[in-house]
């Protein structure tokens, strides 16, 4: 019989440092930590944010508790140029939860990301508003006999006096961002400075140290995709690191990334007409879209090169569904313990530098923020995309289903998460249309000039598409293909729909520039286009007109003028494609039979005798006759088909 048990039967919790343990074990030790400060910025509504790794060591003397000195050392600065709210004050204070999990406009929704900056400091602080608060997870440095306290908060005003008996607890963040000591002595701080002193000895929560090379290590992971950082975001404009060695007395920026001026005015207009349109937990009657030219500029001022800006450019078009869309979409638009909005981004690259050149880019995958870059693109497509995706709890990945889910699926089983249905519906729905509207935005934006070879580029290689993102392609390539999206030169050059266009298959050569040029001069609406489009069309469209022999032989016959005062090599490389397909009777009345003399004749059965000259007769037998015999000097393949012609009583004799 098992003993009487005087704690009663509740269920056993872990303790705060077992949780935040668990929390660190999702939450991997790298640039993410930066990401997760970025988008609690981003949720605030701020526009600017700024990393200080500070160097310096603070005074101990004065502090709420002696052991506190071990925090007085280097730490990162995380600031951005929004308040606290109330709602704040409370949220990061939650461990396993947050005020977002019911606000679909803020990103950062799980609350956990915050508790990331625990792999580096055993004590986060921050300021905002007319507040300053430390947490203690240990729950050692601000307790007493009566309470275990797992953190305090000091306003600025009404504490004023406690404050003023320990001045070097406050210390570190004077002269850091515009803190100064007006703040404290006003009681306001216009903005939100967190500090995270860095752990320098192995503590309960977490064995991870941190040292000026880790956190340069950290610096720099940021910066390899920093120039993507700010696309798809809704608020902030700008990003900065900065440093100040033990002997600086300012910190000194080492790197910025902002939205180039010259956009700055469009991105904010924009944002704010997307903001103001979307409205959470509702079915939109239409979707709500807007498109804009955006340029990124990064600046690494610690580089000893003079040359050290950069500009990206890029097209994008954000997407919040609405109007026609599945039943099932629908559904879980509204559905509560989702909360997700139905919002997606496609961004394509524009040409940037003096040769604008538009460069080609590896597709990336946002959640507004990138996702960890990985060696390949995680979707194939040459464009980034972005998302309101099902992530899994550590924010690194898109949740995808299991081997039992695909299984399942495949068989003809719907799935039943419902996170990966919405994931489903933004891969099958969402995307393809905020795709197609990036693309014919960029076809008719006056705003800004896109080059045809930079929307071509955009389009997808059906060949390279992930297999996980092969859900996008079909009704991607269904709807575009119903629009003008395929150019032609043709009357001035004007974009077409598939079934207008006159498709030339093999771009380049001799031969093929004479075809286009041919076919352009009477206004045929030839279209070129790079490989992996016409591999597209031959899936989703095999019915397109394409350059054929029969088409240049009619259209020679129409309109003899686009040919008759052509030079005589291009002459023959007509009459070669011309024979390609060997209906020899349809050559009648084309003036494109070489002969002996320079000149060409007309093709015709009624006309003089043209001769062929063999080893047994040669032209030498029959002098002054050089306008009655085919010219021997004309490419192999085409000679043999005339010989070929001629012996079957076609047009030669």
């Amino acid at each position: 019989m098992a003993d009487n048990d005087d704690e009663g039967f509740d269920l056993i919790q872990p303790s705060l440092i077992q949780q935040l343990r668990k929390i660190l074990d999702q939450y991997s030790d790298d640039g993410q930590i930066l990401k997760e400060l970025i988008q609690n910025a981003e949720d605030a509504g701020a526009t600017q944010v700024k990393f200080l790794h500070d160097k310096h060591s603070y005074g101990t003397a004065q502090l709420y508790d002696e052991e506190l000195a071990k925090f007085q050392g280097p730490a990162l600065y995380a600031y951005n140029n929004a308040l606290f709210t109330k709602a704040d004050w409370r949220g990061i204070r939650l461990v396993c939860d947050s005020i977002k999990v019911e606000d679909p406009m803020k990103v950062g929704r799980f609350g956990l990301g915050f508790k990331s900056v625990f792999h580096m400091t055993d004590l986060p602080s921050l300021i905002s508003d007319s507040q300053i608060g430390f947490i203690d997870p240990h729950g050692v440095h601000f307790s007493d006999r009566r309470f275990t306290r797992t953190g305090k908060l000091w306003r600025l005003r009404e504490d004023q006096v406690a404050m003023d008996e320990i001045p070097d607890q406050f210390s570190p963040y004077k002269d850091i961002f515009d803190c100064t000591d007006a703040v404290f002595s006003q009681g306001s701080y216009a903005g939100t400075l967190f500090r995270f002193p860095f752990r320098i000895t192995p503590s309960e929560l977490s064995g991870t140290l941190y040292s000026a090379e880790k956190m340069d290590t950290l610096f720099e992971s940021f910066k390899a995709d920093a120039h993507m950082m700010l696309l798809f975001l809704q608020h902030l404009e700008s990003i900065e690191l900065y440093v100040r060695e033990e002997t600086e007395l300012k910190p000194i920026k080492i790197f910025e990334v902002k939205v180039a001026e010259k956009s700055l005015e469009t991105v904010r207009a924009k944002r704010k007409e997307f903001r103001a349109k979307i409205t959470p937990g509702k079915v939109v009657p239409a979707p709500i879209t807007v498109t804009y030219p955006i340029t990124l500029e990064t600046a690494n001022f610690d580089s000893p090169f003079q040359n050290n800006k950069k500009e990206h450019s890029f097209l994008v078009t954000n997407y919040f569904c609405g109007g026609n869309v599945s039943s099932t979409f629908k559904k879980l638009m509204t559905e509560k313990d989702l909360s997700y909005l139905p919002t997606v981004g496609v961004a394509m690259a524009l040409p940037t530098g003096p040769k604008l050149h538009t460069p080609d880019i590896s597709g990336h995958l946002f959640c507004f923020l990138p996702l960890p870059v990985q060696k390949t693109s995680l979707t194939g497509l040459p464009v980034h995309v972005n998302g309101f995706f099902a992530l899994n709890q550590n924010r690194r990945y898109i949740k995808s289903p299991n081997a039992d889910q695909e299984d399942r699926e495949k068989s003809g089983r719907q799935l039943t998460d419902k996170s990966l249905l919405w994931n489903k519906c933004l891969l099958e729905e969402a995307i393809p249309r905020a795709y197609v509207r990036m693309i014919l935005a960029a076809i008719s934006e006056k705003s800004v000039f896109v080059p045809r070879k930079a929307i071509y580029k955009a389009w997808p290689n059906i060949n390279k598409i992930d297999q996980k993102w092969k859900r996008l392609e079909k009704p991607l390539f269904q709807l575009l293909l119903t629009k003008n999206v395929v150019h032609t030169q043709a009357k001035g050059g004007k974009w077409l729909a598939i079934e207008e266009a006159i498709f030339q298959r093999q771009s380049g050569g001799e031969r093929n520039e004479l075809l286009l040029r041919v076919l352009l001069s009477v206004n045929l609406p030839v279209v070129t286009a790079p490989s992996h489009i016409i591999c597209a069309l031959d899936v989703y469209a095999p019915d397109q007109t394409e350059i054929t022999p029969p088409l240049i032989r009619m259209v020679l016959k129409q309109v003899p003028s686009c040919y008759t005062s052509l030079q005589r090599a291009d002459k023959l490389l007509l009459l070669q494609f011309s024979l390609a397909d060997r209906d020899f009777a349809d050559l009648s009345t084309l003036h494109l039979l070489p002969l002996a003399n320079g000149q060409f004749a007309k093709f015709e059965n009624r006309g003089p005798t043209i001769f062929i000259t063999s080893p047994e007769h040669p032209q030498e037998l029959f002098p002054g006759l050089g306008d009655r015999f085919l010219d021997k000097n004309i490419p192999d393949d085409t000679l043999r088909n005339l010989q070929t012609a001629a012996s079957q009583g076609k047009i030669l004799t």
